[in-house]
């Protein structure tokens, strides 16, 4: 071996050495750029699953709140059993305004 061979041989594998620092870099990089995305979509992930369970809660106490099928059924006798009296109050007001329609006219006419 000579020195030119020798020269040839170093500079084959700096370039080498070189060629695989520049791909760890590389790969380096973008794992690293692929964690942080990763991270920022586990941000957002989180986000949405904290804006899910508000609205999860916020539903939860509306139903809390709503009426169950048996005070809505006990309501719709009540406000049958209003409209019944409602009903009969009407009749009786017309039998009544009839009575006084005629007692007015025989005053009327009684003049």
């Amino acid at each position: 071996m000579n020195i030119e061979e020798i020269k040839f041989g170093l500079g084959t594998v700096q370039w080498l050495v070189m060629a695989a620092i520049g791909i760890y870099a590389w790969v380096v990089r973008r794992g690293s750029a692929s964690r942080t995305e990763s991270e920022e979509k586990f941000a957002e992930l989180e986000a949405q699953v904290l804006a899910v369970r508000e609205r999860l809660v916020a539903l939860e106490a509306e139903v809390k709140n709503m009426p169950t099928e048996l005070s809505v059924r006990e309501l719709i006798a009540q406000l049958a059993s209003l409209k019944a009296y409602q009903e009969g109050n009407k009749q009786q007001l017309n039998t009544m305004q009839h009575t006084v329609n005629r007692i007015n006219d025989f005053l009327l006419n009684q003049r």
